[in-house]
């Protein structure tokens, strides 16, 4: 019995060195978190991502991001991939033509340019009713 109180107490002691912050020697702070932080984050990786909350590009949230191309960009080929980021379940249109949307909610879609200025209606809608879409022109010179 002798060594196991001995055990304990060290083993608290031990504890109660590693939990004491060396540097400072104001008064204990009280915690006000009890869910460990690292457990927190690790829970909120592993929750499936509802089809009503929109992905979140540069702080915003958006429902469409095009990546590729730029408003008012000027190609040399009738041939346009256009790409983009949305939601894994989401429904693009390009031009009213349905693009690809992958697992990771990246989209494509191949449309064909007339010379000149060509409008290009980009739309994403997802299961919940929510709709976003721009309009960029991309100007063909072949």
């Amino acid at each position: 019995m002798g060594r196991l109180f001995l055990a304990l107490t060290a083993l608290l002691l031990i504890g109660a060195i590693a939990c004491t912050d060396s540097s400072s020697t104001s008064q204990p702070t009280q915690a006000t978190n009890t869910t460990p932080t690292a457990i927190t984050q690790a829970t909120a990786t592993l929750a499936p991502l509802p089809t009503d909350t929109p992905i979140v590009v540069g702080g915003e949230a958006s429902l469409l991001e095009v990546l590729s191309p730029d408003d008012e960009s000027v190609v040399t080929e009738a041939e346009l991939v256009v790409v983009g980021i949305t939601l894994p379940d989401a429904v693009v249109t390009v031009n009213d033509i349905e693009a690809e949307v992958d697992e990771d909610g990246e989209f494509f879609a191949a449309i064909t340019l007339v010379e000149g200025p060509n409008t290009i209606e980009i739309i994403a809608s997802d299961f919940a009713g929510n709709e976003a879409s721009t309009v960029l022109t991309v100007i063909y010179l072949p």
